[in-house]
């Protein structure tokens, strides 16, 4: 599947560590599941207020891992 919102190539060029990246998609994952438009938009979103440093890190992964998960999407 191709993705809409090229989150990789983002983080890649604002230069976030792959393991960076691997703590923020699993936390964005659980919360998102199986809808990946959104989970791909919410990386993109996140990785954007990080690098103009609206949020660290740090806490955009915490404030994620302490939200309850959202439903998945109905598939169709």
């Amino acid at each position: 599947m191709t993705p809409l919102f090229d989150y990789q190539a983002l983080a890649r060029r604002l230069g976030f560590s792959p393991g960076d990246l691997r703590e923020l998609e699993a936390c964005t994952r659980k919360q998102y599941g199986s809808d990946e438009m959104m989970f791909e938009l919410r990386m993109v979103r996140t990785l954007s207020a990080v690098s103009e440093g609206a949020i660290t890190l740090a806490d955009a992964v915490r404030e994620l891992s302490d939200r309850p998960a959202r439903h998945s999407a109905p598939t169709v």
